[in-house]
């Protein structure tokens, strides 16, 4: 994989998400089973909203090959994809929140920090020369926390998510770490 990023040096203490910066990514994927290499890539942008220490984000995902169905790659959300094709774009969209530094204690560790993230996604497919729109849109309110653990002080970040999927009127709970959903732990209609 190759990738670039830039970051502004500007950062403040209250930058929970990070720095205004781009970011560009790409590759290819072998996988057994497939008769043709999998073409992926990444372009994204992070910019301060006015003068503060929020955030809003961009992020453009592009993966494609000639003989499968891509339409797995690059949920909208943990949504199951409602279209398919040999390629497929997703779109996202965020606003990016700090909530506070903070340092409360708990055992072994404590609470540093905390930002909310409120997201809308969409996706279109290309198959034969044609784009198709994924049918749907979806949006997330996503609530991360900043923990450290232990004697070394360990840094991670949990966080809950909510989807809500427009279109199918799906609903969706899920926990995750670091930046991954861990469980899903409802998927109503």
């Amino acid at each position: 994989m190759l990738g670039y990023t830039r970051q502004n040096r500007n950062s403040r203490t209250m930058d929970f998400f990070g720095p205004a910066g781009f970011a560009t990514s790409g590759g290819v994927m072998l996988q057994s089973g497939m008769n043709a290499p999998i073409l992926f890539g990444s372009l994204g942008m992070q910019m301060r909203l006015f003068d503060s220490s929020a955030m809003v984000r961009f992020v453009l995902d592009a993966i494609g090959t000639s003989s499968a169905n891509m339409g797995n790659y690059y949920a909208l959300f943990s949504f199951k994809p409602l279209q398919s094709g040999s390629g497929k774009l997703r779109l996202s969209t965020s606003i990016r929140l700090p909530l506070g530094l903070f340092d409360a204690p708990i055992p072994y560790g404590g609470l540093t920090g905390a930002g909310l993230e409120i997201t809308a996604q969409s996706a279109w497919y290309v198959n034969a020369d044609t784009l198709l729109w994924e049918g749907a849109w979806a949006a997330a309110a996503r609530l991360t926390a900043n923990m450290v653990l232990g004697g070394p002080a360990v840094a991670f970040q949990p966080f809950a998510e909510l989807a809500y999927l427009f279109g199918p009127g799906k609903w969706q709970f899920s926990l995750g770490l670091d930046g991954q959903s861990l469980k899903t732990f409802l998927a109503i209609k």
